[in-house]
């Protein structure tokens, strides 16, 4: 004998509403402890870590002429191969930002560029 056999459709439906809210019940209240760790676990010295933070992130501008030049160079070898490679000349092309990726990354995401970067030549060539 099955228990759902002697329930009918008023006493399944006074389940399913009275389980709901015992579940949502009980959400709340972890939602309510929850936002509360931060007022029990308060960290004291937290004015002193960000006067430290403060004083730590104040930037150095150092700029060197020879440094800007170096700069200068290498935009210009950079589009002058982007120009090469993508058969425009080069004052149709504008460098925004020029960023250094590391090879501190995996040989899987290394990979996913290169496959990616000849998916987008394959598709360029065809078109």
């Amino acid at each position: 004998m099955l228990l759902g056999d002697n329930l009918s459709v008023g006493q399944g439906l006074y389940i399913t509403i009275f389980s709901m809210s015992i579940v949502f019940a009980t959400l709340f209240l972890i939602s309510i402890i929850l936002s509360n760790f931060g007022k029990v676990f308060k960290d004291d010295n937290k004015e002193q870590n960000t006067q430290k933070m403060k004083i730590e992130k104040t930037p150095v501008v150092e700029k060197n002429i020879e440094n800007n030049n170096e700069d200068e160079e290498l935009v210009a070898i950079i589009t002058a191969a982007i120009a090469m490679n993508l058969s425009k000349s080069t004052s149709d092309i504008k460098i925004r930002s020029i960023r250094k990726i590391t090879q501190n990354q995996s040989s899987w995401v290394m990979s996913g560029r290169q496959d990616s970067y000849a998916n987008w030549q394959s598709i360029r060539v065809n078109n």
